[in-house]
């Protein structure tokens, strides 16, 4: 190294390296851009995330009588609700808060959901309370629906 410094007689640079990473010129000291979310929106997404898992769910348990196909459905809610809550917060809520926000749309959801199998059962002649129903169409499937939706949740707005 030579007595200036810069490392065997070479010119001095007219600038730092890190320099020709910055932006344009002119937004040295600018604030970062504003975070795209919020908790309302994050809130928005995962209901619209809902509604489109209610839809397909209650198509499969009401008009299909496709029992098989109901986790999976839950499944598939637990993650549009999920992925939808994380969008929609962006980077203005944290992580924690978007499971949250998904885990309690979920549990939301599943209650329609379950409603809706009910009142379609009920609108085609049923007379059972909503319990009994329930249990006697759906059985097992019902916890497993729960289960896998707000794992997928969980899951998906981590």
């Amino acid at each position: 190294m030579t007595a200036d410094g810069n490392g065997g007689g070479r010119p001095p640079l007219d600038r730092p390296p890190g320099e020709r990473y910055a932006g344009p010129a002119g937004d040295a000291g600018t604030e970062p851009p504003a975070p795209g979310g919020s908790i309302g929106r994050s809130v928005a997404f995962a209901i619209g995330g809902a509604v489109s898992g209610l839809v397909v769910y209650a198509l499969l348990a009401g008009p299909f009588a496709f029992t098989a196909g109901l986790v999976v459905a839950g499944i598939f809610a637990g993650r549009m609700i999920g992925l939808s809550a994380r969008a929609g917060g962006g980077t203005a809520i944290t992580s924690d808060q978007s499971v949250l926000i998904a885990i309690v749309t979920t549990l939301g959801w599943f209650v329609l959901a379950q409603l809706a199998a009910w009142l379609y059962a009920r609108g085609e002649g049923g007379v059972l309370p909503i319990l009994e129903y329930l249990l006697d169409v759906f059985g097992p499937v019902v916890p497993l629906v729960a289960m896998g939706s707000v794992l997928a949740a969980w899951w998906s707005a981590r």
